[in-house]
């Protein structure tokens, strides 16, 4: 029978090493915990569920790692349609299915369309495309449609198309995927067939991001100030890298972003019911020899319209972002730019602009392309863009009609900025780069030696415990009585 006195010395030794093993199971977890890569999904609210976002590295890295994430291909090239092999007997009807931002797709007008081939979202089939094509928003046309269009942000991108039609999808984007996390989804993209974005890899390349033109800039010494900012949106290392840069030369700041001018109205500002921001805009950079043309982030192709400001007005653009900017600079244009990947620190980046801005000849080499013009950008895929032989969704018509749909799109996956992307001590910390990135190491350095030396001394203790109340026998285990 069994006798809790007899065999308490025995059932206590049990109890201790169970809780011992606990203990050394927490360690190495907590061990585990603090120096590995954790997944964290972010669970954004939607009308028609939930998208999630990997975070991590390292589970990024396995994820490319299963399934390899290539470019679109090639871009499509009227100039290279063959209508031998497309279907021209058919009319192709277009259904723009979703809202964009909430309002029901605007058609554009042939009038709109001739005043500016560049107004977004580019809704205009002309009237001579090669195929029949129509373009329509009426959702009780939906049988009748060839493709249905969707736009990209997550209060429309849910509002996916009747799933009984038969017909391709078509994915239109012009953010990029850090303030678009749809198109970093596998389960959005995965339903999609063709691409319109930005992006001059995609099915469609069609960049917010206009020819500028060759109009004659400000003479260099009638410019009234040195640098000029424009940010509504304050991004954290734009904005840091701006104020540093303020340190060595004079910098003229309109925006909401460290805000040291007024003048100009702001971005929602409206004149007789029209909104005339960009157009305030564009004159009061043409006074400026520099402008700050800093992306909201630097993802893959992602370049938008404030690039063109500073390019029309003769203002020399000085460049942050996508490190692909050289694709969308052909001809005369590939020396138009300053590049902040050029210099080491905003202060090196400071004193150029303070040698250029004392400097007309070398100044003026930045802006040659406005008196020897473009050079030959036919064959260049902005160049395609920026002189269309068709309108856009003529082009998509156009594709329908040859086949080739993709059976899904790959994620578009891009990381925030840093400040170590861009070579800057975070405002907050005033040691050098390699310091602070030695402070975050040590402590994780510190926890595995901690936790190997807990897990070791555990050992010996369970062993001596065990030893002493006679759980083994065995002569082998004696020298621990000697510990």
């Amino acid at each position: 029978m069994f006798s809790f006195q007899k065999h308490k010395k025995v059932i206590f030794s049990i109890i201790f090493l169970i809780m011992s093993l606990f203990a050394a199971i927490f360690t190495c977890s907590a061990m585990v915990y603090k120096g590995a890569s954790t997944l964290k999904v972010h669970s954004n609210k939607t009308a028609r569920g939930k998208t999630f976002a990997i975070s991590s590295a390292l589970q990024l890295k396995k994820f490319r790692q299963k399934k390899k994430l290539p470019s679109l291909g090639s871009p499509f090239n009227p100039d290279s349609w063959n209508n031998k092999t497309a279907n021209l007997k058919k009319k192709y009807t277009i259904l723009y299915w979703s809202k964009i931002r909430g309002h029901v797709a605007r058609l554009q007008t042939k009038k709109e369309y001739e005043k500016d081939k560049h107004v977004w979202p580019y809704t205009y089939v002309g009237e001579n495309c090669p195929v029949q094509c129509e373009l329509t928003n009426n959702r009780a046309r939906a049988k009748e449609a060839d493709a249905f269009v969707v736009h990209s942000r997550l209060t429309d991108v849910w509002d996916f198309p009747p799933f009984e039609y038969l017909a391709p999808w078509i994915l239109q984007n012009n953010e990029n995927p850090v303030y678009t996390p749809a198109i970093s989804d596998p389960r959005v993209m995965s339903k999609f067939n063709l691409l319109i974005s930005y992006r001059l890899d995609s099915d469609f390349p069609s960049p917010i991001y206009p020819m500028p033109t060759l109009t004659k800039p400000i003479p260099f010494k009638q410019r009234l100030g040195n640098v000029l900012a424009v940010f509504s949106k304050c991004e954290v290392v734009r904005t840091e890298y701006m104020r540093q840069l303020m340190r060595y030369t004079e910098v003229h700041s309109y925006g909401s972003c460290l805000k040291n001018r007024d003048g100009l109205i702001g971005l929602y500002g409206q004149v007789n019911g029209k909104y005339v921001f960009k157009d305030y805009k564009l004159v009061l950079t043409r006074f400026y020899k520099f402008s700050l043309v800093f992306m909201n982030q630097d993802c893959d192709y992602f370049v938008d319209d404030r690039l063109y400001h500073a390019l029309d007005t003769g203002s020399v653009p000085v460049y942050m972002g996508t490190n692909k900017i050289d694709e969308f600079l052909p001809g005369n244009l590939k020396n138009s730019i300053i590049k902040l990947t050029d210099f080491n620190s905003p202060k090196e980046l400071g004193e150029y602009l303070n040698y250029l801005s004392q400097n007309e000849t070398a100044y003026n080499q930045y802006l040659l392309w406005k008196t020897t013009g473009f050079g030959d950008i036919s064959n260049t895929t902005i160049g395609r863009w920026w002189k269309p032989k068709y309108p856009l969704f003529c082009q998509v018509c156009m594709r329908l009609a040859q086949g080739g749909l993709h059976a899904g799109l790959d994620p578009d996956v891009c990381k925030p900025r840093t400040y170590l992307d861009w070579k800057l001590h975070p405002p907050y910390d005033s040691s050098s780069l390699l310091k602070s990135t030695h402070t975050k190491q040590k402590p994780v350095k510190i926890l595995y030696i901690c936790a190997f030396a807990g897990t070791v001394l555990t050992f010996l203790i369970v062993t001596k415990v065990c030893f002493t109340f006679k759980l083994f026998s065995n002569k082998k285990f004696r020298f621990i009585e000697y510990i």
